[in-house]
């Protein structure tokens, strides 16, 4: 199994004596991606978990007490669903990159005319701090002892 993108946040607060935990986690690799996210306070429970396999998520939510509600369907059902959820927005910007193919990092190897320009410029400054050394060995002979 190979992961090419992972994300995953945490955090819980305790304001005014009541504890808020929210969870928010990504994972991409070559079986699919992974979405959950958890709210949790003493009042209000909210779970989304997105699982991709084969091109179809399986998308299980649950709200409150009630029961988890399970359902499949393609990536643009589960993307217009995530953006009428704005607890879901960080998997749509993610998602949105996937897409374009940008969440992936690429690296560029310079050209080799770049190097040879580098080295053509070395080789002048070398020459040109030779002279500078030659003048001041040049200047302490001269000075005589008295």
């Amino acid at each position: 199994m190979t992961i090419s993108y992972s994300f995953e946040t945490s955090t819980m607060t305790n304001v005014g004596g009541k504890k808020h935990k929210e969870t928010k986690s990504i994972v991409d690799g070559d079986k699919g991606v992974t979405v959950y996210f958890l709210r949790k306070t003493d009042t209000d429970f909210k779970k989304v978990k997105a699982i991709e396999k084969e091109g179809k998520f399986n998308v299980m939510v649950k709200v409150g007490e009630g029961e988890e509600k399970v359902s499949e369907m393609d990536e643009k059902e589960f993307l217009k669903m995530a953006k009428g959820d704005e607890d879901l927005e960080f998997a749509v910007s993610y998602m949105k990159k996937r897409i374009r193919g940008g969440a992936r990092r690429t690296v560029k190897k310079g050209s080799k005319k770049a190097s040879k320009k580098g080295s053509k410029k070395g080789g002048s400054k070398k020459k040109s701090s030779k002279k500078v050394v030659k003048t001041r060995k040049a200047s302490s002979r001269k000075v005589s002892k008295k």
